[in-house]
C-alpha cells in the first residue's frame, strides 16, 4: 500500500517543473473556505477538486461519505481581479484633462501652454502602464452529478484579461510637424523663471538636454514653456513628481521622434485567455476505509481568444466587448486528471490532486497552440469534531496567467461550522505567493441544508483597493452560488 501511495505522490509531484494555468475556485462551498477543498470535497464538484472522493462514497465506516450515494449539483459563480495597480492609474490618468489636449491639437494644429501641463501629466502617467497592468475577468460554472463511486458533469471555465497596449510613438502635439521634440520646444515661453528655480531649471535642461534628439537649445526651450504652463495653471510649488513627469515626457519624445500625430495613435487593449468546459467521467476507488484514488478522463471544447479593440475606435463604448468577442479559435482536446486520498482516523484527511496531466492543447487565432500545463495541489483537512472542519491547500505547481509574467501559486485556509445539520458558516483566505499586487483575499460562505437539497453561496474580496473616479473598489472580488441534491 505505501509503495502505491508513493508512486501516485511522484507521478503528482512531476509538474513541479513546469507553468500551468491559474487554478480556479469552483463551488460556493470551495470559495467560502478560501478554496481550501483538495482534502474535503465529499460533493459532485470532486470531478474537479480530487476524484480520489469518489471511491470513498458508500463507505459506511468513512465520516462524511458514508450515506453518499447519489448527488447533483448545480452551480455557477464569476469576478474580477486588477492587477499591478491599473486601477490607481487610470484613477490617476483621469485628473488630466486628455479630451482638452486632444481637442486643442486637432483643432489648432498645436498644443497651446494652456494644456501642456495636462499633456505632460498624461504622457507620465500612461508611461508608467505596462503588459502587467491588466484586468481579468473570470467565470465558471458546473452541472455534475454522481452515482456511487462514478460521476459525469460538465463544467465551464473561462478566464480573459483585458490589458492595455499604448502606443506612445504617435503623440505629436502639432499635426503639420513630424518631429515632436522640435514642436515641444516651439510651443512657446517667455523665457524668464516665474515658478522653477534655477537650480531646477538647470538640472532639467542638463538631463533633458542629454538625451536622444534633444539639444541644448531645444531642452531650454521645452523648460521655459513648462515654467509658463504652471505659472498659467496656478501651480507655485515644483514637487519631485511633477520633475519626473518632465523627464519621462521629454524621455518619451526622444523614442518617439518618428512617430505621428494623435490621429494616427494606435493604442489598444487586448482581449486574451480561454473559455472552454470539460465533460469528466470520473472514479474513484478506495482500497480500504483509509486510502483512496480516483481519476477523469474529460473531453474538453474551448475557445481561445486573442482580440485588440481600438481605444481610438468612433463607435460606442458598449460595443467594446461585443468586438473583444470577435476573434478566437475553437478546439477540442482531451485531458486527463488524478487524485488520491489518506485518511488518517476519522480527524485527519490528506489530500493530492493532478489535473491535466497530459497537457491538453488549444488552437490559438494567431497560429500555434495555447497549452493547459499540469497543475498541482495538495491540502489537509482536521476535523477535530463532528461540527468543525478546517482546512488548508497550497498550490505546488507555480501557475502561469494571461497577464505577461505574472505567475499564481495560492495558498489556501479555511473553516467550516455545522450548526445543527441545518446551517453551515464558513470563513477563508487565501494568498498569491508568487505576486502581491493582490496582497490577502478574503472568504465568507453561507450553507443551508433543507434534508433534500442544500442551498450554498460563497464569496471573496481582498483588502487591498484601488479608487477609480472616485469609487472604492476590492482588487479582487469574486462570488459563488450553488444548488445541489445529496442522497
Amino acid at each position: 500500500m505505501r509503495s502505491i501511495f508513493s508512486l501516485i505522490i511522484i507521478m503528482l509531484f512531476f509538474p513541479l517543473i513546469v507553468f500551468s494555468a491559474k487554478w480556479q475556485i469552483v463551488g460556493p462551498r470551495a470559495l467560502g473556505m478560501g478554496g481550501a477543498y483538495v482534502a474535503v470535497v465529499n460533493d459532485s464538484t470532486a470531478a474537479y477538486w480530487n476524484p480520489a472522493a469518489f471511491g470513498f462514497y458508500k463507505k459506511k465506516e468513512v465520516k462524511r461519505y458514508q450515506n453518499r450515494d447519489f448527488g447533483l449539483g448545480i452551480g455557477a459563480g464569476a469576478g474580477y481581479s486588477i492587477h499591478n495597480d491599473l486601477g490607481e492609474k487610470i484613477d490617476n490618468i483621469l485628473d488630466y484633462d486628455y479630451e482638452g489636449v486632444s481637442n486643442d491639437i486637432n483643432t489648432d494644429g498645436s498644443l497651446s501652454i494652456t494644456k501642456l501641463n495636462d499633456y505632460v501629466k498624461l504622457i507620465s502617467e500612461l508611461n508608467k502602464i505596462t503588459e502587467k497592468d491588466s484586468v481579468i475577468f473570470k467565470a465558471n460554472g458546473f452541472i455534475a452529478s454522481r452515482i456511487g463511486n462514478f460521476g459525469i458533469g460538465v463544467f465551464a471555465l473561462g478566464n480573459i484579461a483585458a490589458t492595455p497596449l499604448l502606443d506612445l510613438k504617435n503623440i505629436n502635439v502639432d499635426n503639420n510637424s513630424n518631429n515632436i521634440i522640435t514642436e515641444l520646444s516651439n510651443i512657446g515661453g517667455d523665457n524668464t523663471l516665474d515658478v522653477l528655480s534655477n537650480d531646477q531649471y538647470n538640472s532639467l535642461v542638463n538631463t533633458i538636454s542629454n538625451l536622444p534628439g534633444w539639444d541644448s537649445t531645444t531642452a531650454q526651450n521645452f523648460v521655459y514653456a513648462i515654467d509658463d504652463t504652471l505659472k498659467n495653471n496656478g501651480i507655485s510649488t515644483v514637487t519631485n513628481d511633477t520633475i519626473d513627469a518632465v523627464i519621462t515626457t521629454a524621455e518619451v519624445a526622444a523614442n518617439a521622434q518618428t512617430g505621428g500625430t494623435y490621429d494616427q495613435n494606435d493604442s489598444k487593449i487586448r482581449f486574451k485567455g480561454l473559455i472552454y468546459f470539460e465533460v469528466p467521467l470520473s472514479y474513484g476507488y478506495a482500497f480500504n476505509k483509509n486510502f483512496a484514488i480516483g481519476g477523469n478522463v474529460k473531453f474538453m471544447k474551448g475557445r481561445y481568444y486573442e482580440s485588440y479593440v481600438s481605444l481610438y475606435d468612433n463607435n460606442n463604448d458598449n460595443d467594446l466587448f461585443d468586438k473583444a468577442k470577435d476573434n478566437y479559435e475553437e478546439s477540442t482536446t482531451f485531458g486527463v486528471d488524478l487524485g488520491a486520498m489518506y485518511k488518517i482516523g476519522n480527524t485527519i484527511t490528506l489530500g493530492i490532486v493532478g489535473r491535466n496531466l497530459n497537457t491538453p492543447k488549444f488552437d490559438k487565432p494567431s497560429g500555434g497552440d495555447y497549452e493547459l500545463d499540469p497543475q498541482a495541489r495538495a491540502g489537509i483537512a482536521i476535523t477535530p469534531f463532528s461540527w468543525l472542519t478546517l482546512a488548508a491547500d497550497i498550490d505546488l505547481t507555480k501557475n502561469e496567467t494571461n497577464i505577461k509574467d505574472y505567475d499564481s501559486q495560492n495558498i489556501s485556509i479555511g473553516a467550516e461550522i455545522e450548526l445543527l445539520k441545518f446551517l453551515a458558516l464558513r470563513a477563508g483566505y487565501y494568498k498569491n505567493l508568487a505576486e502581491n499586487d493582490i496582497d490577502n483575499v478574503y472568504t465568507a460562505g453561507l450553507g443551508l441544508n433543507f434534508y433534500l437539497f442544500r442551498l450554498d453561496a460563497g464569496i471573496a474580496f481582498s483588502d487591498k483597493t484601488t479608487t477609480i473616479d472616485g469609487k472604492d473598489l476590492p482588487n479582487e472580488i469574486k462570488a459563488e452560488v450553488a444548488l445541489s441534491f445529496e442522497f
